[in-house]
């Protein structure tokens, strides 16, 4: 058996866009406020040591402004995919994140390699239940606060070993 360093996925909620736009129905023009660009730019000193091989993020402004700081400081694209879009069904968004995974244990590095997913807040506690249900055990408390990452380590092939939140609270001090 190779000795391949572990994978891991950090599903990031989008950070602040302000309040929920009712006369849009997809809800899908809304950008990240100011909060949210000072939550985006705090997610480079929490993930630019992550080796970090792929950005994706769900289609929506609010997600793709969330990790485009990352992606810029990392030298990476952001690639868009509609099953990581809100109201996706669950399976869908397991499958992609299914798929993501698989791509990236072909990749066969000794080292942790990590890809970023940018969600919203329905999808990602579905994500985290179908995980739950797998097997995975959550390390710590839960949350699913603006801006937060949940971190996704050791996939075996049918789920992850572990889960484990942080909030932007609970990031290093100092900023990017």
């Amino acid at each position: 058996k190779s000795k391949k360093g572990p994978i891991k996925v950090h599903l990031v909620r989008h950070a602040s866009a302000g309040h929920r736009d009712n006369s849009n129905p997809f809800d899908s023009d809304r950008k990240l406020d100011e909060k949210g660009h000072t939550q985006a730019h705090r997610l480079i000193a929490e993930l630019a040591d992550a080796n970090i091989k792929t950005i994706v993020s769900s289609p929506l402004i609010r997600c793709v402004q969330t990790v485009e700081p990352i992606a810029n400081h990392l030298g990476l694209e952001v690639e868009t995919n509609k099953r990581f879009a809100e109201l996706t069904p669950t399976d869908k968004a397991w499958r992609a994140l299914e798929s993501l995974t698989a791509g990236l244990e072909k990749s066969g590095s000794k080292h942790s390699r990590s890809i970023v997913v940018c969600s919203h807040g329905d999808i990602i506690p579905d994500l985290l239940r179908v995980a739950v249900m797998r097997g995975t055990r959550v390390i710590g408390r839960s949350g699913g606060a603006k801006g937060s990452i949940w971190t996704l380590t050791g996939w075996d092939g049918v789920t992850f070993t572990t889960a484990q939140y942080k909030s932007q609270k609970d990031f290093s001090a100092g900023s990017a």
